[in-house]
């Protein structure tokens, strides 16, 4: 059987070891989400054998993704955001820009108006500077786009804690509802 180089399905696993479930694939994350590269590149091909990963394989997934979802240091990997693990990832603390973005579904926005965003099943709920990332990611939630805009600047003056794990993409615990508007 021919091994695959698809670099997009290579991502979707990377990501599926790293932000979700590692444990499927034998591999365990240290506090800060990190993993030894040739360690997952051996789970991954244990647990998938029409796949073949290396080091310059999953180089390669980083140089051509569009999205910076993960991150290379001193020999180990791990993603940016958007985990579902027990263990919360850590980042630090950052001041935010003055507004930051949320695309989500129409269906979603009497609750979040109300209630605030929370993380549901991620750890952290998450933001963008870019509209036109937001607008990409609530397309994903249902067909009624909505863009949240984010008082993120007052939420900060309020206490709300902000991370900035990568370029464009930030984090929150929780966005109470007094600083969230709607351009609807």
């Amino acid at each position: 059987m021919e091994k695959l180089h698809n670099l997009t399905k290579i991502s979707q696993i990377i990501s599926h070891a790293l932000r979700h479930e590692p444990w499927k694939y034998g591999i365990e994350l240290d506090d800060n989400g990190w993993v030894a590269i040739e360690k997952l590149a051996k789970a991954i091909e244990e647990t998938n054998p029409d796949i073949q990963i290396n080091q310059q394989i999953i180089q390669d997934v980083l140089d051509t993704s569009d999205k910076k979802r993960f991150e290379l240091k001193e020999g180990k990997i791990r993603a940016f955001y958007g985990h579902s693990i027990p263990h919360k990832i850590e980042y630090p603390e950052a001041k935010p820009p003055t507004i930051l973005y949320h695309g989500t579904g129409s269906k979603y926005l009497e609750k979040i108006l109300k209630e605030g965003m929370q993380a549901m099943s991620r750890q952290y709920v998450h933001l963008t500077e870019d509209l036109n990332i937001a607008k990409i990611v609530g397309k994903r939630k249902d067909g009624n786009l909505v863009i949240l805009t984010i008082n993120s600047s007052n939420a900060y003056k309020n206490g709300i804690k902000f991370y900035n794990p990568s370029e464009n993409i930030w984090l929150a615990d929780e966005i109470p509802s007094q600083f969230i508007s709607t351009n609807s």
